[in-house]
């Protein structure tokens, strides 16, 4: 913005010497100072607030985003799950054409220790 260079800041040093004196510059050089240091404080404390509220809308519109079902991913999930298992008991019926299952294989039994020669 401003494009100070080290002969502008030699003159304003020289007219605040001529102002103020060499008794008074020193303490006016720290007031400076220190008031440039508040300036600096209160700026970024500024811009931190701006930057967590504007964080906070965003999340506010997110979450009020998330609360509508259709922009919901867990809703939507919940929902297909629901339609799936609604239909899974039709499908599971059985039909002519079906295979039957497998006849049972009749376990061994145990032999005893007298029929082994």
């Amino acid at each position: 913005m401003f494009d100070v260079g080290f002969w502008e800041l030699c003159l304003v040093g020289v007219v605040a010497l001529l102002v103020f004196g060499p008794e008074r510059l020193p303490g006016m050089a720290r007031n400076v100072g220190l008031w440039i240091g508040r300036l600096r404080h209160l700026m970024n404390t500024a811009r931190e607030d701006f930057d967590r509220e504007l964080r906070l809308q965003e999340l506010r519109e997110l979450q009020q985003s998330l609360q509508r079902p259709e922009n919901n991913p867990l809703q939507q999930v919940v929902q297909e799950a629901k339609a799936g298992l609604s239909i899974a008991p039709e499908t599971a019926k059985p039909t002519e054409n079906s295979i039957a299952p497998p006849p049972s294989v009749p376990t061994p039994t145990a032999s005893t220790p007298s029929e082994k020669v």
